[in-house]
């Protein structure tokens, strides 16, 4: 944390009592439990680490502002299994998004490895963002990658092997993502003013990603009993939002600076709000 919080009784990080005190430095071993206080060590299970005050304050009012309960489905304590996920870009970089679980654990974060400024300039295709898990290993890599037709981002797994692709899609009414593996469209992501939602491949509704416009946080809910890789895949898809509607912005740059010369391009993306904004 770059600023403690103040000393007080939060919701308790690990999930054993109602409330436990923070003294400003660390969690202590005074709890409470409908008004009773008593006596616990703050221990943390093996799987996940306590929350923060300052995580459990973003991550409690981001889900209010999407009308989310927490604790309405249990979690597998994993970035690729928990039904709710909280994502929080810092500010201070172009592409790391913090990703916490709906009790503000940390699970897992996006970011872009660093590159040569010729490799990223001169090879579209070298470009790549990486989707961390909680222990800091590598889940899913993200490649785009740019035809005449449209965009596509590849999804690899932690091994490197393809999953499937986001393709970009275009309709009369609205905009939205096309979930594909093995060629076999398995699912698709569509596009409202403040929420987007995740679809199967008979058009079933399978989450909802709560995106308000201009902000640098949202929430994504995703059906606990979703099967591989349309679950891959629809992470991949949420939690690249705005490293999407970035490319976006990019290509057109590069375009219009393409046509002065005769050259052209072949669209984007077509959703997102273009980077993450600087709301809140």
């Amino acid at each position: 944390m770059t600023e403690q919080a103040a000393a007080d009784w939060y919701p308790d990080p690990f999930a054993r009592h109602e409330h436990r005190y923070w003294d400003g430095v660390g969690w202590t071993h005074h709890v409470a439990t409908r008004g009773s206080q008593s006596t616990d060590p703050p221990v943390a299970s093996q799987a996940l680490a306590p929350a923060t005050p300052e995580s459990l304050k973003l991550v409690a009012r981001e889900l209010r502002k999407a009308r989310v309960v927490a604790g309405a489905s249990a979690g597998g304590g994993t970035l690729l299994s928990e039904p709710v996920l909280v994502v929080n870009r810092v500010p201070r970089f172009k592409a790391l998004y913090i990703v916490y679980n709906q009790y503000g654990q940390y699970v897992g974060e996006l970011r872009e490895p660093r590159q040569a400024f010729l490799e990223r300039a001169t090879v579209w295709n070298k470009r790549r963002y990486l989707i961390l898990d909680k222990d800091g290993t590598v889940v899913i890599s993200l490649v785009p990658a740019f035809s005449l037709l449209r965009s596509r981002m590849i999804v690899l797994d932690a091994g490197g092997v393809e999953v499937g692709q986001l393709v970009e899609r275009h309709g009369i009414l609205e905009v939205g993502l096309g979930l594909v593996s093995s060629g076999e469209k398995v699912g698709a992501i569509y596009g409202e003013p403040w929420d987007f939602y995740p679809r199967d491949a008979h058009d079933n509704d399978i989450g909802r990603i709560a995106k308000f416009t201009r902000s640098v946080n949202y929430v994504i809910q995703i059906q606990p009993s979703l099967p591989e890789p349309l679950r891959t895949l629809v992470v991949a898809a949420a939690l690249s939002m705005d490293i999407r509607a970035g490319e976006l912005q990019e290509r057109e740059r590069a375009a219009k600076r393409a046509s002065r010369g005769g050259g052209g391009d072949d669209g984007g993306w077509g959703w997102g709000d273009g980077g993450g904004g600087d709301g809140t």
